[in-house]
């Protein structure tokens, strides 16, 4: 008996994401697969915010009317970081590091860390000014 692909539906576009486990790399299933595009967006955004779908190494937007795939993975990192953003919150710690691992930058900043670089960038400031530069 052969196993065959499901078909996806004519003009229909999605996103599909793909998460690392312990067992190996996984697409996790989606009720909301063929939702609107924008609506399914905001549901992706919010469920790795709240860590529903964790490890994500994949994300790519697939048209089938088109025909094409377009990876979206930094798009994702930059929604996810700007959805903590929009509401004043701080992601927890691994949401954090792997924004920052899509990133390749320091994404955040707490307040304790925005002061210590404050700070340091005034003791280098005050070097700065006496030493005559």
């Amino acid at each position: 008996m052969s196993k065959t692909s499901p078909r996806l539906p004519p003009n229909k576009s999605f996103y599909v994401v793909v998460v690392d486990s312990q067992f190996g790399s996984y697409a996790p299933e989606n009720d909301r697969i063929y939702n609107e595009e924008d609506l399914q967006w905001k549901s992706l955004v919010q469920d790795v915010a709240d860590m529903q779908i964790e490890n994500v190494i994949g994300c790519h937007f697939i048209d089938t009317e088109r025909g094409t795939c377009v990876d979206k993975m930094e798009a994702l990192a930059i929604a996810v970081n700007h959805h903590f953003y929009m509401q004043n919150e701080d992601p927890h710690e691994e949401v954090r590091d792997w924004i920052e691992s899509i990133l390749d930058h320091a994404a955040f900043e707490t307040d304790e860390h925005r002061g210590e670089r404050i700070a340091s960038q005034r003791a280098d400031y005050a070097i700065d000014v006496a030493r005559g530069k």
